[in-house]
């Protein structure tokens, strides 16, 4: 059996939408991986059915489905074409506060550096963070 019977084999077609749903392994973002190699199975899907992926370039979603690996509704594309699909879609999760990768300050210390009457230079040096952060809390721009 060749790769490409393999890879229909998890593949259950919808329908009413015409997606290509895989039926396979699903990491837990929702996409679903293809063995040998466990690569993303829209990937596999684009290799098999529409041709090699240029250096640099991603494989796109139409559809919107992350289980989806019709090639038809996948497009080819960069990290920016696939932040900016997702931005024209209203899919773009805002991540604020102290979910931010790295965020040093909780909303409880925020608050109190929002509230307090000390030097800016003693509350970056008392938080860890810099007078421009500071000033950022202050003056509202973040931490609203």
């Amino acid at each position: 059996m060749d790769t490409k019977e393999r890879f229909m084999q998890h593949v259950n077609v919808n329908t009413l939408n015409s997606c290509w749903l895989w039926t396979g392994q699903i990491r837990k973002d929702g996409y679903g991986l293809f063995s040998p190699g466990s690569k993303r199975a829209h990937k596999i899907s684009w290799q098999l059915f529409k041709g090699p992926i240029d250096k640099g370039l991603w494989v796109l979603h139409k559809c919107d489905v992350k289980n989806c690996v019709n090639p038809d509704h996948l497009f080819l594309g960069t990290h920016q074409d696939n932040m900016n699909d997702m931005a024209s879609k209203n899919r773009v999760k805002r991540v604020r506060g102290e979910k931010v990768f790295g965020a040093k300050l909780t909303k409880e210390k925020a608050l109190e550096i929002k509230s307090s009457n000390e030097d800016w230079n003693n509350l970056a040096n008392k938080y860890g963070v810099s007078v421009w952060t500071i000033r950022d809390i202050k003056v509202g721009t973040t931490w609203k």
